[in-house]
């Protein structure tokens, strides 16, 4: 050819490709010393995982010095021969389980695709070979190696191409095969920092390549951080590569991830922030290694976003049970540690939260019982704080509460009644009874109110009685009635009764002996076995009864 330097063709000498172990292209040689050596412990297997083999696998093209006649290579190119296609689908279906041969190998042993974004699969023999993955007499191997090593491979077997001008297979030219030209593969080690066997000088005038990494860069840990670099080469297309190095000042456990290393405009995001030193990398294979630049970025702290999922706006809770609290938040940085603090806007001390997280999304959960003093709408706000400074917080106003209840009338002991009329809140409720009349006598005009404001909080309970004469007359009290309220502005229980027996009461509290037979105690403030606070206007008591007159209760 006019463009190509003068050559001269040596028959008897048995071309060969040579890839070392030391070299750039390692993970291909090894791959390829290992179908060479040893086909039975190579993927594809020749049937069904478990099943034992019928016969070795068979794998062409190794080196054997001194044996002219050991089963070489053969190149095929696409133009011409088909066969190279059909190569390429077998290996899909290998070693990605797609393409027109899958169902050939679902169950080969190989390893579940995909494959990681940093690494291919490798064939040999190669698919550019009559012998490759296609070929009904030879086997083959599939083998997951890094992206860069394949390349480096890709290119080393172009060039021997060239350089020993191995011509492509020619179905036209009688048998046997060796009338084509026939190559092998050589796997060699102590190669140091060569870029693959094979490679031959630096092409005449061949420059390596100019590389930028671009300005320094800041953004937030998390976000895509564009890397502006460049890779020129008029010669060549070079391998492109980026790595990153952590700096003093950043977390254990810190990572960062190239959207796409092996382009020189890119991104790169952090889970965490700090300094990190990017370096990029172009190697044309021709000149002892890459050609390198290096950047900084400056990775920013990112605060987390924090809602509060319970409770919900205006939600109601008993003041004197607990109310629970559960939190999500979510930070940018993957790899940050968080902190969480509740306070509950009744005055008490803040608590910290129970935080689980993974990879920065998680939940705080935590609590408070706020008791009769923590009444009426309260604020509970959420604090999540990160190990780098972040912060953020959400806020929910509740509205806290006690139940209420009274009734006009009840009897325990010999005779009993019970309480007349009965009512609860929530929800709020009135009732009336226009007369009792028992063994014991009659009381009259019997009424109870209980209601709940449910924005406020605010809880009241007021009972009335008319007239009360029992005991054959023995005692008579009227003008009868209890008050309790709770709420923001605190707890209030108070009653009040006309005269006992025509003696003028008031709202004083005391007890007066009627006959030596009953004790009436009158404007009564107490606490019951459950804790709640109690109110009653009459409490009368005798030897077999307890009668109970105009009572509220709250809690």
């Amino acid at each position: 050819m006019g463009n190509e330097p003068k050559a001269c063709v040596f028959l008897e000498a048995i071309p060969r490709l040579t890839y070392n172990l030391d070299s750039k292209a390692r993970a291909v040689a090894e791959h390829i010393q290992q179908a060479q050596n040893h086909p039975n412990d190579t993927y594809p297997l020749l049937v069904p995982t478990g099943t034992p083999p019928p016969r070795d696998k068979r794998i062409p093209g190794k080196y054997i010095a001194g044996d002219p006649y050991a089963p070489g290579l053969h190149r095929i190119t696409p133009e011409l021969h088909p066969e190279s296609k059909d190569n390429e689908n077998h290996k899909d279906g290998a070693c990605y389980l797609k393409g027109p041969y899958q169902d050939m190998y679902w169950d080969t042993g190989l390893p579940t695709p995909p494959l990681p974004p940093d690494e291919q699969c490798d064939e040999y023999p190669f698919r550019s070979t009559l012998e490759g993955a296609a070929n009904d007499y030879w086997d083959f191997s599939g083998k997951a190696v890094p992206r860069r090593d394949n390349a480096s491979a890709g290119g080393e077997l172009l060039w021997y191409y060239l350089n020993d001008r191995i011509l492509a297979y020619d179905f036209e030219l009688p048998s046997p095969r060796d009338i084509n030209d026939r190559f092998y593969v050589e796997i060699t080690t102590g190669c140091g920092e060569c870029g693959g066997g094979g490679g031959g000088p630096v092409p005449p005038g061949n420059a390596p390549p100019t590389v930028d990494a671009g300005p320094d860069v800041t953004g937030p840990e998390g976000a895509a951080v564009a890397l502006n670099g460049t890779v020129t080469d008029p010669d060549d297309t070079p391998d492109v590569n980026w790595s990153y190095q952590l700096g003093s000042n950043t977390d254990p456990g810190m990572t960062c991830r190239f959207s796409a290393k092996e382009q020189a405009r890119t991104t790169i995001s952090c889970t965490d922030d700090g300094t990190v030193k990017v370096t990029l990398a172009a190697d044309d294979h021709h000149h002892g290694g890459p050609v390198t630049d290096t950047a900084t970025v400056s990775v920013t702290n990112a605060a987390p976003a924090v809602r509060i999922d319970s409770p919900k706006p205006d939600q109601l809770f008993n003041g004197r049970e607990p109310t629970p609290v559960t939190v999500s938040f979510a930070d940018p940085g993957a790899n940050d540690a968080h902190t969480c603090t509740l306070t509950f806007g009744d005055g008490s001390p803040p608590v910290r939260g129970t935080v689980q997280e993974q990879a920065g999304i998680g939940q705080c959960t935590g609590g408070h019982t706020y008791g009769y003093d923590g009444l009426g709408p309260r604020t509970i706000r959420v604090t999540v704080d990160d190990d780098d400074g972040g912060t953020a917080s959400d806020a929910v106003r509740v509205v806290i509460y006690v139940p209420g209840a009274g009734f006009a009338a009840r009897v325990t002991g010999l005779i009993g009644i019970p309480r007349t009329p009965d009512v609860h809140c929530p929800p709020s409720d009135t009732q009336s009874t226009a007369a009792l009349s028992t063994l014991l006598g009659s009381v009259k005009g019997l009424n109870v109110d209980c209601s709940l404001d449910t924005q406020e909080g605010r809880t009241v309970v007021d009972t009335t009685v008319g007239d009360v004469n029992l005991l054959a007359g023995a005692i008579r009290i009227t003008d009868i009635e209890s008050h309790c309220t709770a709420g923001a502005e605190g707890i209030s229980r108070s009653s009040r009764l006309g005269a006992i027996n025509g003696i003028s009461i008031g709202t004083g509290k005391g007890s007066l002996t009627i006959g030596g037979i009953a004790t009436v105690s009158y404007n009564e403030t107490t606490t019951d076995d459950r804790g709640r606070l109690v109110q009653n206007a009459i409490r009368i008591t005798t030897p077999v009864q307890e009668i109970t007159i105009a009572n509220c209760t709250l809690g």
